[in-house]
C-alpha cells in the first residue's frame, strides 16, 4: 500500500513527525516540541558541542511553542524514556539518529516503510 503525501520545505517535519507518530504515541502538544527540538537538532552547526536540551535551547523551545519551563521538563523526560532523546558519551543530548531519514532534505521525497510482525 502507498500514500503520498505533499510537503514544502516549511512542513515536511511536522508531516513527517506526524506520520511516524503511530509509532511514538505522543500528543499533539508533544509533537509540536519534538519538531521544534528537530530543527534544533537538524540546524546545529557544529556537532561537538551538539546539546539540545541544554538552558539555551530550552529557552529557544519554551519561547517557541509557549511552554513553561516544568511541562517542557516533562516532555524532554517523556522524549528521553521514548528513546526520542539520546546521551552520548561526552553527556550531550540529541535527537536518536535512527528517527530521521538520512535524506532529508538532501532528496525531494522521503520514504517510510513500516514491517509489523504479525506473532503466532
Amino acid at each position: 500500500m502507498v500514500f503520498l503525501a505533499n510537503a514544502t520545505s516549511d512542513n515536511v517535519i511536522k508531516l513527517y513527525l506526524k506520520v511516524i507518530n503511530s509509532l511514538l504515541n505522543l500528543t499533539h502538544r508533544e509533537l509540536d516540541i519534538l519538531e521544534t527540538f528537530v530543527l534544533l537538532d537538524i540546524n546545529w552547526t557544529d556537532n561537538r558541542y551538539k546539546n539540545i536540551i541544554d538552558a539555551f535551547c530550552r529557552k529557544h523551545v519554551m519561547k517557541q511553542t509557549y511552554i513553561i519551563k516544568a511541562n517542557l521538563s516533562k516532555c524532554i523526560k517523556i522524549f528521553k524514556e521514548k528513546n526520542i532523546l539520546v546521551e552520548h558519551e561526552t553527556g550531550m543530548w540529541s535527537i536518536n539518529p535512527s528517527l530521521l531519514p538520512s535524506n532529508l532534505f538532501k532528496d525531494d521525497s522521503i520514504n517510510i516503510e513500516f514491517t509489523i510482525k504479525i506473532e503466532k
